[in-house]
């Protein structure tokens, strides 16, 4: 839940997704790049219970590609949903 994320944890997750996302684009804005692609997550757009950061830093990738493409450059966003195989992430769930 948002109230339990610390700035640790905030940072922890965006640093690992969302400045490294921004320090690619940096290095290749002046770049003629046939394809920029970050994997963001639908966290981002339909929320992800207890993963407020997960899903914050992955809204910066989604905003970044926007941004990319505001300013004429290329830019996609990915926003996976889940897996269809189970993972780690997902071997918990059942069929419903």
């Amino acid at each position: 839940v948002i109230e339990a994320l610390t700035p640790q944890r905030l940072e922890t997750v965006l640093r690992a997704k969302a400045d490294a996302a921004w320090w690619l684009h940096e290095l290749t804005q002046d770049m003629d790049l046939a394809l920029f692609v970050v994997y963001s997550s639908a966290a981002a757009t339909l929320g992800s219970p207890g993963q407020g950061n997960y899903a914050a830093a992955n809204a910066v990738l989604d905003a970044l590609a926007l941004r990319r493409q505001a300013a004429g450059l290329v830019g996609q966003s990915l926003a996976w949903g889940l897996w269809a195989e189970q993972s780690a992430m997902t071997g918990h769930l059942d069929e419903v």
